[in-house]
């Protein structure tokens, strides 16, 4: 599977859970998917959360049967959100360009990461002048 795929599944359930239903044109037409990919999608998710665990309502649009089942599996707990950034700063330090595989809507990711680290490297600079400038006058 790969990272695209991850990505938008986990987009199509986090907008189930958060939503009241989900018709599968719109989610198309705002996802830029096709609406043959999610039904696909919604078909991948029945198999893993079990077929009753989404349903069709009888204006065709998807929903959630279990939404606090499904969120929990889904959404991290504190020390795990602490833990992802923590693992996501790393990364991002070892390898900077690591979030050019992620998709558009998560390039303000890499933007927060990059000026974080421009402070960073800002300070370090400022010291490392400040006391070169404190060494030379001695």
């Amino acid at each position: 599977m790969g990272s695209k795929k991850v990505f938008e599944l986990l987009n199509l359930l986090r907008e189930l859970v958060s939503a009241r239903e989900i018709s599968v044109k719109n989610y198309a037409l705002n996802s830029g998917l096709s609406e043959r990919t999610i039904r696909r999608y919604l078909n991948d998710l029945k198999s893993f959360f079990g077929e009753e665990s989404i349903m069709i309502t009888s204006r065709g649009t998807h929903s959630v049967v279990d939404k606090n089942l499904i969120s929990t599996i889904m959404l991290p707990n504190q020390s795990e959100k602490e833990e992802f950034e923590k693992l996501i700063d790393l990364l991002h330090i070892i390898n900077p360009g690591f979030t050019s595989i992620l998709p558009p809507a998560y390039k303000h990711i890499d933007d927060r990461l990059s000026k974080e680290l421009a402070q960073v490297f800002l300070i370090k600079g400022s010291y490392r002048r400040a006391f070169k400038m404190a060494v030379s006058c001695i």
